[in-house]
């Protein structure tokens, strides 16, 4: 109650500020017009109409809520406002001196009243956010260093007016960086528009620049990773990026909304829009199971698949915390969702097959394995009973029970393998090869890392950065592909909803990414100097680690399919029937965790299919 009687008295008296202007305006207007005895001769008529006048252009303020624009606050729109108020109310007063026939009133006092009345309605507002915003200057010292916004178009002038409002501290804005050269010597909002991205080194150097804002919504990564290389190299600075202008409103940006630059910015690739009809159609109304759907890559599979509503939605994971946590969050966030939690070992045929039977899933997606390199190199034994055993007891599943498809998450690891746990992948890709044809399509999906994974490398760099250095990397050459998670989880539906059976897709990863540039990144995101601050050591490649990755053999042939980004491998040659005698040979070693013969029967198993004229 208090609040609105506050907000009843101050808008009253704001009427009573505009009737004062207005017939301060009209008075004014016949004081400019005429000399001083001519003036005293009008007092008379100026008499006669200043209350007609007075209660005509408060009527105007009220129809178009002049009243209720907080002042602090007067921008473009006020204006405009005002503009329609002074308009409508010159037009009011004319109909007011015909209709009671008042003579004597010249034309051009019409004219200055409503020069006036625009001048001081607007003048007294942006003259309380002059006054105001030179109060906050007062009250805060400015800083010693500078800001640079990058992007001198909506969001960047939506991003300087942010920070002009912002009331904690006064924020030193040396300028703007734009690619468009052509902008370069302009100025918006009086500040200059100093350049382009190519002199942001110079820039920042000669300005003392320590924050960089980035305001550009079609800002590549690759434009991203440039000036975060290229502009922090030998000078401590913070890097943030604000949202795009379509998502702010109102054209109002709250400086919460601006972030930090994360590395996940820098890496992976520029957002690609698919088409989500064919993912919708593949999953709606289905009975669909995720294996792993507590991991980095099943939980996002279950985020992205929940929207589509399946008939159900059964969850399966051996470890019962991450089962837990996706059950909870996605029956919180879809309540009408069938969602069926299932704590299960893949590796454990009987259960997998009550599990089946039980629930008859339609579609599978199969994304839990052992994925660590050098942790399957001491227990191979591990890499090939889940990896293999466990993706043939899910296949063997599905055909009993009639899934209709089975799609298994790979990796870039299973070509040309030197790991255990990349030989094991590739195992399961001939496995499901080998499959084929009984009743259930099944498909693999290769890719590379992805950002942010659990036992990635960036939750590693982030911690060792916190715990003050040194980052170590295996070797100075060493590469990986990058992508973020829920891109690659988006193009896994997709090759789900194009793939037909018995095909191996991959994604297009972009250009691989060398990991002591990786740190270096997240060293200069964290304000930190390379070198100084913290170090970078090598200690050498792990256990079947490999310098660099790649995404396909050399005898497979990759296509492009309908979705961009999306490749089908065809391979040249068939699986060899002598298969299954292999992997049963190479079960018994696993079970007996015979570690020379896992090897050397594991290695024996997939150049059946890594070699074109193995016989």
């Amino acid at each position: 109650m208090q609040e609105s009687l506050g907000t009843f008295y101050r808008r009253v008296a704001v009427l009573f500020v505009y009737a004062a202007l207005a017939a301060m305006g009209f008075v004014l207007s016949f004081w400019l017009r005429f000399d001083e005895k001519a003036f005293i001769n009008s007092l008379g008529m100026i008499h006669a109409l200043i209350l007609p006048v007075v209660i005509i252009k408060l009527a105007c303020v009220w129809c178009f809520g002049l009243h209720k624009g907080m002042w602090r606050y007067a921008g473009v729109n006020d204006l405009l406002q005002v503009f329609k108020v002074a308009t409508f109310g010159t037009l009011g007063i004319l109909a007011w001196v015909v209709i009671t026939r008042t003579t004597g009133v010249p034309r051009s006092i019409h004219l200055l009243d409503w020069n006036l009345t625009i001048l001081l309605f607007g003048g007294i507002r942006f003259a309380s956010r002059l006054v105001r915003e030179a109060a906050r200057k007062s009250m805060f010292a400015p800083d010693e260093s500078s800001t640079l916004i990058v992007g001198a178009g909506d969001t960047g002038e939506a991003v300087l007016r942010a920070l002009q409002r912002d009331s904690r501290r006064q924020h030193n804005v040396a300028g703007f960086l734009d690619d468009d050269s052509s902008k370069k010597n302009s100025t918006l909002h009086g500040l200059p528009i100093l350049g382009t991205l190519d002199e942001a080194p110079r820039i920042i150097t000669e300005l003392n620049v320590e924050t960089v804002i980035i305001a550009t919504p079609g800002a590549s990564k690759r434009i991203l990773r440039r000036l975060v290389e290229e502009c922090a190299s030998h000078k401590k600075i913070r890097f943030q990026i604000a949202p795009a202008i379509m998502d702010l409103i109102s054209g109002k940006l709250n400086l919460d909304r601006i972030r930090n630059v994360r590395v996940e910015d820098l890496l992976g690739r520029d957002p690609v829009h698919l088409d989500p009809g064919p993912v919708k159609d593949c999953i709606s109304g289905k009975t669909i199971l995720i294996t792993g759907a507590g991991g980095s890559i099943g939980s996002e599979l279950a985020r992205q698949i929940a929207p589509g509503k399946p008939a159900r939605l059964i969850l399966l994971d051996i470890g019962e915390t991450p089962l837990f946590e996706i059950d909870r969050e996605l029956k919180e966030a879809y309540p009408g969702l069938n969602v069926i939690p299932v704590l299960c070992d893949i590796k454990n045929a009987a259960i997998l097959d009550e599990v089946f039977a039980e629930h008859k899933p339609q579609l599978v997606y199969h994304a839990a394995a052992y994925k660590h390199v050098p942790l399957m190199e001491s227990h191979p034994e591990k890499a090939v009973l889940n990896n293999i055993f466990g993706t043939r007891n899910l296949a063997e599943a599905a055909i009993r029970n009639g899934t209709a498809k089975l799609l298994m998450i790979s990796t870039d690891k299973a070509v040309s393998p030197s790991s255990v746990m990349g030989a094991s992948k590739r195992g399961a890709e001939l496995l499901l090869q080998s499959l084929g044809g009984r009743g259930t399509e099944f498909i693999a999906v290769r890719f590379g890392n992805v950002l942010g994974s659990n036992g990635s490398v960036i939750p590693i760099f982030k911690k060792q950065i916190e715990n003050g250095g040194p980052i170590t990397v295996t070797h100075p050459d060493i590469t990986r592909y990058f992508m973020t998670i829920p891109e690659a989880v988006e193009l896994v539906l997709q090759a789900s909803a194009v793939g037909q059976g018995g095909e191996l897709f991959m994604l297009e990863m972009g250009e691989p990414v060398k990991i002591v540039d990786l740190a270096k990144n997240m060293i200069e995101l964290s304000g930190m100097v390379v070198g100084e601050d913290i170090e970078i050591k090598f200690s050498g490649l792990r256990p079947g680690e490999k310098l660099y990755e790649e995404l396909a053999y050399q005898h497979e042939e990759v296509t492009p399919t309908a979705v961009p980004k999306l490749l089908r491998h065809r391979e040249a040659t068939t699986v060899s029937p002598s298969l299954p005698a292999q992997l049963e040979e190479l079960r018994e070693a696993a079970e007996k965790r015979d570690d020379a013969a896992i090897r050397r029967l594991l290695w024996q198993t997939i150049a059946l299919k890594s070699c074109p004229n193995a016989e």
